[in-house]
């Protein structure tokens, strides 16, 4: 069974690049544009770990942490543009697992995924 990733962003070109960079290594890619959309995604899907931006409208990441948080202890990699050590020490401390500065790679990306998860993607991709 595939590891199951929800990319959470406002910008539907990162999730989209999201969704294509680790498919390439074997995962199923959910995406949501709003908060909202993937709290729900969250409860209905289960996903085996969460790509979470902190910069967006309505319902911030830190917002959706904390929600998530209220439910799930599911994995959560903040990936933003915010990279400053506070905001690092900051998502450490409010429930996300991890921190990646956008922009990164997908050899990183996979690296920190795989941490986090039980099951683990395949790296490197397959030929």
């Amino acid at each position: 069974m595939a590891l199951k990733i929800l990319s959470i962003d406002d910008d539907p070109s990162i999730t989209k690049l999201i969704r294509i960079l680790l498919g390439i290594y074997g995962m199923e890619v959910l995406t949501a544009n709003t908060g909202r959309e993937g709290l729900a995604l969250v409860r209905s899907e289960s996903p085996d770990l969460v790509l979470l931006d902190i910069m967006m409208p309505e319902m911030n990441g830190w917002e959706v942490c904390q929600a998530i948080r209220s439910f799930s202890d599911v994995p959560i990699i903040a990936f933003s543009a915010l990279g400053s050590p506070q905001e690092v020490e900051k998502a450490l401390r409010m429930g996300f697992n991890d921190f990646l500065e956008k922009p990164s790679s997908a050899e990183i990306l996979v690296e920190r995924i795989q941490k986090l998860t039980t099951k683990k993607p395949d790296f490197p991709p397959p030929a």
